[in-house]
């Protein structure tokens, strides 16, 4: 073969190995940031699985509905429904507090801070987890079930119906302790702090009382101070093997919040029909 042949053939050889070795070194770069990238995000699910302390929050549905009376779930709410003498799942949140939208992409994050929450992609709830959630979460009306899995709900590190069934199950040891008995027993009327943490502790242990925080809101349109919302400090893997007792009072005591409010009882309440009740009968 002629020299110049062989030489042309063998710059060649080492031009196409260089290049080859250049798209391997590519391809091995992209894989380890691949693999970077995979493990950056097991790292991130393990740490959602370890998280074992939790904020239940539940609201008394008719003083939330004096301020948001638009909303579906306030506009059908009648006497004698569900949770006009119970209370209402408003989340449970996986604590700390800034362990939100995990893995969610920015869309869906977006259009839940705009309040979009009918918008929401979400997976569909069983069927028996629906019927039982639609009951303790009259918000689910206008899309809260939506709004709190994508913000609370992607961090518990199980599935959508795991998250709502333990969600229902919580809900429902309050609704059958003191403290549901407290609170429908006193519609109408002021209750404090202290009766409340009272209640919730001969239910749940002598210290449970002080997971408690309530919160309260000023209705103007009446001049009363209600109780709107309670948070309870949870701690402990949520599967049914620990009690609500025990999960209660693993978690950390926290201050009371406000010290007294109203139970607000069903419909929209103002100055004009509240003094209207107050009149005495005339015969």
């Amino acid at each position: 073969m002629h020299k110049k042949t062989v030489l042309t053939i063998t710059i060649t050889a080492l031009f196409l190995s260089g290049f080859l070795a250049g798209c391997s070194d590519d391809s091995e770069e992209k894989s380890r940031q691949v693999r970077a990238d995979q493990e950056a995000l097991e790292v991130s699910k393990a740490e959602s699985a370890k998280t074992t302390d939790y904020v239940l929050a539940i609201n008394w549905q008719p003083a939330f509905c004096e301020s948001s009376p638009r909303k579906r779930a306030c506009k059908t709410q009648k006497k004698g429904r569900y949770d006009t003498t119970h209370f209402s799942l408003h989340g449970l949140w996986p604590q700390p507090g800034t362990n939100v939208y995990c893995d969610v992409p920015k869309e869906q994050v977006s259009l839940d801070k705009q309040g979009q929450w009918r918008q929401l992609r979400v997976e569909q709830i069983n069927d028996y987890v629906w019927r039982d959630l639609q009951q303790i979460m009259p918000g689910t009306m206008s899309g809260l079930h939506k709004h709190e899995w994508v913000k609370h709900g992607t961090c518990y590190s199980l599935s959508i119906d795991d998250y709502y069934s333990h969600s229902v199950w919580l809900v429902r040891r309050i609704n059958a302790s003191k403290l549901q008995d407290l609170f429908e027993s006193r519609i109408g009327l002021e209750v404090t702090s202290d009766e409340i943490k009272a209640a919730f502790s001969q239910s749940f242990g002598p210290a449970a009382g002080e997971r408690l925080r309530i919160s309260c809101r000023r209705d103007p349109d009446s001049n009363r101070t209600l109780i709107s919302e309670i948070t309870v400090g949870l701690s402990g893997k949520i599967n049914g093997e620990k009690s609500f007792a025990d999960l209660v009072n693993a978690a950390s005591a926290v201050t009371a919040g406000c010290p007294r409010g109203i139970v607000d009882p069903v419909g929209l309440q103002n100055l004009e029909n509240l003094q209207n009740i107050q009149k005495p009968d005339k015969k």
